[in-house]
């Protein structure tokens, strides 16, 4: 019984130890901040994935869109974006991420802060993509790790595609080398289409205004011997927009398909029929090119999506896809080998 006793005691004084340690870490860390805890009025937790390819990860990522969308009334509270949890940014849900939050911060001046992730990848993708600078926080991580290290980032608004020459000279180096090698053509023609689309009179079904500036977002990388490039705008979406801006490709559209085709199907005729708002039959046919010489390049994708539809193309096999849940935008990813 004696041995028993003193094996308790050893126990219960190691336990003991134990929390005067916890306890000291706690009250030096705070005395050495000199700083109360930060409170904030709302805490949004970043999903793990961001992405809007696969439906069920797609859901998930919107509705945590939605939720940053809500905040445009939260002018004068404090919030909190948690990435604790977030262990993969895919290329196209984190510029969409971008596109929305770069919205609420200067539109609606909402002030937001961020709390990292648990995962040195991540933090250096958000700094790498400027996220961390939009929200005003400088932390100069190091970019080290080769998913993140490549990636470059855009923005602009107003007029673009009207004139090729010298359309990229305005990123100052913000777009990877290969795209001014290669893809010139395409990112122009596919910033022109897509802009024909992006902010007419109709209105959004996000109840956000129509009357936006013509604000676009771009990612581009130079990896392994592929360039990717992702474009993105925030306007009312092709299948939206169409009625207005191509009247007799939608009669065409409603006759094919009836009078409420899904927005997939939209978008696949307009990538395959489409001509300019000014009716020239030579303008307005980026998208088909670029999806024409995706097509018929070794390796080249394609995918676009518009609100809740998609159109994409693999090694030159379309596909269309239609989901339940809405982008509220456009957005343009391809890929294709680079020959250096």
């Amino acid at each position: 019984m004696k041995k028993c006793d003193q094996k308790r005691r050893l126990y219960f004084q190691r336990i003991a130890a134990n929390r005067a340690k916890r306890k000291y870490r706690k009250t030096t860390k705070t005395k050495g901040s000199g700083q109360k805890k930060e409170t904030f009025n709302k805490v949004i937790a970043a999903p793990n994935t961001f992405t809007i390819e696969d439906r069920k990860k797609r859901k998930v990522f919107l509705s945590f869109i939605n939720k940053l969308k809500q905040l445009r009334s939260s002018h004068n509270q404090r919030v909190l974006l948690d990435f604790t949890k977030t262990e993969h940014m895919i290329a196209d849900g984190t510029l969409l991420f971008k596109a929305n939050l770069y919205r609420l911060i200067h539109r609606y001046k909402i002030k937001i802060q961020i709390k990292l992730s648990r995962s040195k990848k991540i933090n250096q993708a958000l700094q790498q993509t400027g996220v961390l600078k939009l929200l005003g926080q400088k932390l100069n991580l190091k970019i080290s790790h080769p998913d993140v290290i490549n990636w470059r980032h855009a923005q602009g608004a107003g007029a673009i595609g009207q004139k090729t020459d010298g359309i990229l000279e305005p990123f100052d180096g913000a777009i990877s080398e290969t795209l001014q090698k290669g893809l010139y053509l395409g990112l122009t023609e596919a910033m022109t289409n897509t802009r024909q689309h992006a902010y007419p009179t109709p209105s959004r079904t996000d109840n956000f205004p129509g009357d936006m500036e013509t604000e676009w977002w771009m990612f581009s990388e130079d990896k392994d011997g592929r360039a990717y490039v992702v474009f993105c705008d925030l306007g009312v979406g092709i299948p939206k927009s169409l009625p207005e801006k191509q009247p007799n490709l939608w009669k065409r559209i409603v006759e094919k398909f009836g009078a409420t085709p899904n927005d997939s199907q939209v978008i696949k005729e307009t990538i395959l029929h489409s001509t300019s708002r000014t009716g020239y039959s030579h303008r307005g046919k980026g998208l088909q090119q670029l999806t024409n010489i995706l097509s018929t390049t070794k390796g080249g994708n394609l995918r676009l999506h518009s609100n809740y539809g998609c159109y994409a193309s693999h090694s030159g096999q379309p596909n269309s896809i239609n989901y339940k849940t809405t982008i509220n935008g456009t957005l343009i990813c391809w890929s294709l080998p680079i020959k250096e």
